[in-house]
């Protein structure tokens, strides 16, 4: 991630279920975003192998969540397309919330990088015109 986009992030630890979670955000998208045309919100869930009791991934699977990040943000074409609200780390999954432009996020790409990262994802597409949908996801 550049330095511009690290600042914006907030880091926010708690508890659930009397697990540790870790909340990587930033509380104030919704100003940031490029545009309203990032108006429909990805809702990505990795599901991955539990390192111990507290939930978090193990270290293989860490590499691959990190690996698969970067190739989503790295890509040319889908970078252009979405944008980084944040993320919850949680009880053996990892969320990942995006708000991408309306009929323009480039699924097949997004397909073929999660056919690859060899773990377990999911993805659910919102619309959001007020934008306020993550901050409930995120705990903000």
């Amino acid at each position: 991630m550049d330095t511009k986009l690290n600042k914006r992030f907030q880091v926010f630890k708690g508890s659930k279920e009397g697990m540790p979670v870790l909340v990587t955000a930033d509380p104030d998208y919704d100003i940031h975003l490029p545009s309203r045309s990032f108006s429909v919100l990805l809702s990505m869930i990795i599901l991955y192998n539990k390192e111990d009791e507290r939930g978090f991934p193990t270290a293989e699977d860490q590499m691959k969540i990190v690996r698969f990040e970067e190739r989503i943000e790295g890509d040319e074409i889908l970078a252009k397309s979405i944008f980084l609200a944040g993320t919850v780390t949680f009880g053996g999954k990892k969320e990942l919330y995006y708000y991408c432009k309306k009929d323009n996020l480039e699924k097949n790409i997004l397909d073929e990088i999660i056919s690859k990262c060899g773990l377990r994802i999911s993805y659910t597409l919102f619309d959001d015109t007020s934008f306020q949908e993550a901050k409930y996801y995120l705990g903000l």
